[in-house]
């Protein structure tokens, strides 16, 4: 089974990471598996902290580097600038109930749109699948409003689980 995906996209300081965090510790907090995907539209990654081995091994060459343990797997890997898909079918292999997705706006995966101001909708309204939006103009005037955001988020969850 094909685990499901819900993208939050919006401009920069719109609240996406902010609301990721809230959605992920909810979903945490109604025993879902949630994993999180984030676009990082900058130049340099900071990776992991200098003599740690997963990355003194991807430097010594390897493309791809892990380290597991303690029931957590790191995983590092040199792919030049990998498309979505690619990067959701590796999400695809873990027990997880849902992939949140924060960016990729021209994604085709159900959306959630936070807005800082009614031009912002004009500017994304030629986006695919669109669920809802929060921010000025819509239902949930503002991405913090938790209670709506959140009884949104649950009742999203309920419908595709």
């Amino acid at each position: 089974m094909t685990t499901p995906v819900l993208q939050v996209t919006g401009f920069k300081e719109s609240g996406k990471t902010t609301l990721l965090k809230r959605w992920t510790a909810l979903g945490k907090t109604n025993g879902w598996r949630v994993g999180v995907l984030k676009h990082h539209g900058h130049r340099s990654v900071p990776l992991q902290p200098e003599g740690v081995d997963s990355l003194e091994l991807k430097d010594a060459g390897a493309v791809v580097s892990g380290v597991e343990g303690a029931g957590v797997f790191q995983f590092l890997a040199d792919m030049e600038e990998p498309d979505l898909s690619t990067l959701l079918n590796i999400y695809q292999q873990l027990p997880l109930d849902v992939i949140l997705i924060e960016g990729y706006k021209k994604a085709p995966h159900p959306k959630v749109l936070l807005l800082r101001s009614i031009e912002d909708k004009v500017s994304l309204e030629d986006l695919d699948n669109i669920q809802t939006a929060f921010g000025p103009g819509e239902e949930v005037n503002h991405f913090q409003d938790t209670e709506k955001t959140d009884e949104w988020f649950e009742q999203y969850m309920r419908s595709i689980l």
